[in-house]
């Protein structure tokens, strides 16, 4: 399933449902560290294919991870 990190995933998600996408997911803000995703909603293109946005903290300085 391909990924994309973004920023503002509530935003994302208000977008996607405006134009008729049903997302998936927990709303609520989940409190781990980076990497770990705090939040991730799924939903289908419209060829249903699916796809998955995920939120998460900022990467510390120095960090090596992805």
């Amino acid at each position: 399933m391909p990924c994309r990190f973004v920023d503002d995933l509530p935003a994302w998600r208000e977008k996607l449902e405006a134009q008729v996408f049903t997302a998936f997911g927990p709303s609520e803000v989940r409190d781990l560290d980076y990497p770990w995703a705090r939040l991730a909603i799924y939903f289908q293109d419209p060829d249903g294919n699916w796809l998955e946005m995920v939120e998460r903290n900022p990467k510390p300085e120095g960090s090596t991870e992805n």
